[in-house]
């Protein structure tokens, strides 16, 4: 992980491992993607070709690798997620969903975090739910960032527990998620003895 310092601001990137994860893959000669996932991309654990042994095992060596890019890349979360759920038995489309992955690192290898010395300490986040995203268990992917100020601290993207019966639902699911998220960092400034503004 590289970080860069200053009296103004932090910045925090994987570069380094970046650059190499493209090379080990082949794909530092790549066309850059503008976006991890094709747009509307729906998957399934059952249509395509099943990989052979050694590409399903990269495949999955793959979804690891991008995880711990995940560290610093929040916007590869959701797609890593998604393509973490086939790695039992990949097929080809995932294989060519995960290729635009790197394609979209390629992009901008050092893209990382960024924390301003002069962020306020206000938290605020948004949230959004699709709606029986997956096509195998009908269950809906939930999704938040929380920013202290005007940085970005925490994240996640996961499928929710259960089956939501309607799109409201699966919005409150959540936003119940981050409320409890926000609820934590609350109480963490509070003890680092930092005045948290009601209502958040």
């Amino acid at each position: 992980m590289e970080i860069a310092r200053s009296s103004a601001d932090i910045h925090m990137n994987q570069r380094k491992y970046a650059l190499e994860l493209l090379e080990d893959q082949g794909m530092l000669a790549s066309k850059p993607a503008n976006s991890p996932l094709e747009p509307g991309l729906q998957l399934s654990q059952t249509t395509g070709e099943l990989l052979s042994e050694d590409e399903a095992t990269n495949y999955r060596t793959l979804v690891g690798r991008l995880q711990y890019l995940c560290n610093t890349r929040p916007g590869l979360q959701f797609a890593v997620n998604y393509l973490a759920q086939f790695v039992s038995s990949p097929r080809t489309p995932h294989q060519q969903a995960i290729q635009r992955v790197l394609r979209y690192i390629k992009a901008a290898p050092a893209q990382g975090l960024f924390f301003s010395a002069k962020s306020s300490v206000d938290l605020h986040a948004y949230t959004d739910a699709d709606w029986a995203g997956c096509l195998n268990t009908r269950r809906s992917t939930s999704g938040y960032c929380v920013f202290l100020g005007h940085s970005l601290i925490s994240w996640a993207a996961q499928k929710q527990h259960v089956v939501s019966r309607s799109s409201a639902e699966a919005e409150y699911r959540a936003l119940a998620e981050t409320t409890c998220e926000l609820q934590w960092l609350s109480s963490l400034l509070k003890e680092l003895h930092q005045q948290v503004q009601l209502p958040l």
